[in-house]
């Protein structure tokens, strides 16, 4: 849900921020996504800390799901881990994990 920006709201630019934006890790997201989507999530977040977890482990639920029915479907897991690229023990861990 997007909320409507107020006139000072648009009126903020990437150099009001600057300073603030050097000693963050929103700096690269800014510059992609505007200063508005900045201005989206500290009304959102007010203020507080925010985790923003790493992309494997976000897709780690996804991948486990996808190694399992790759299994399931006959493929030997060796080629499985070598395609997705991951370790030996992410494997095992993956097997003998419960769905």
């Amino acid at each position: 849900m997007n909320y409507p920006l107020t006139e000072i709201e648009k009126d903020v630019q990437v150099e009001d921020i600057q300073l603030y934006l050097e000693e963050s890790d929103l700096r690269d997201v800014c510059e992609v996504h505007g200063v508005g989507w900045l201005i989206e999530l500290c009304k959102r977040t007010g203020g507080s800390k925010v985790d923003i977890p790493c992309l494997k482990t976000l897709l780690r639920p996804a991948r486990d799901r996808y190694v399992r029915r790759r299994i399931q479907e006959g493929n030997h897991p060796e080629s499985i881990r070598r395609e997705i690229n991951i370790s030996k023990s992410a494997l095992r861990k993956i097997m003998v994990s419960p769905l």
